[in-house]
């Protein structure tokens, strides 16, 4: 394999960002192999280029901790998988000019005033109040002097 034509990738459709439309997800048809894979992302850039990534997960490298992507397809041939890859962006990037995919300015959604917490009512019951300290003069209840009994009724 040492052309990139030997392999041939359709994109079938492509999903969008709601939030950022240069953004997106779309899905890939290798007929030859009976591949069809889904959550392939693409990036559109300021210059008119296409970014296109095979599915991934985040990760973070054990050794430097920086974060990094583990792809969920790879082949156990290098050039392979170099020219899937390379034939991922190029299918990609002829299907987005067919249809004219470019970059748009993201319009940034105003967020809403955050309303005033709701405060409770006061409840109709008495709240606790703590004993008053001997510092303000107070009495010591009858009960808590040593040797107090209760008078026999």
């Amino acid at each position: 394999m040492n052309s990139q034509s030997c392999i041939n990738i359709k994109v079938v459709a492509h999903y969008p960002d709601k939030k950022d439309p240069n953004l997106g997800s779309f899905h890939v048809l290798w007929e030859e192999i009976s591949l069809e894979l889904k959550g392939c992302e693409y990036r559109i850039l300021k210059n008119g280029n296409y970014l296109a990534y095979i599915p991934n997960r985040p990760g973070k490298c054990k050794k430097t901790g920086k974060p990094i992507r583990y792809p969920l397809i790879t082949w156990t041939d290098p050039e392979l998988n170099a020219l899937f890859r390379k034939a991922l962006v190029a299918s990609w990037t002829e299907y987005a000019k067919l249809n004219q995919l470019l970059w748009v300015k993201p319009v940034k959604v105003p967020q809403k005033d955050k309303a005033e917490p709701v405060q409770k009512p006061k409840s109709q019951f008495k709240q606790w109040q703590d004993p008053p300290s001997k510092e303000e003069g107070s009495k010591r209840p009858p009960w808590t002097k040593p040797g107090w009994k209760p008078k026999p009724s």
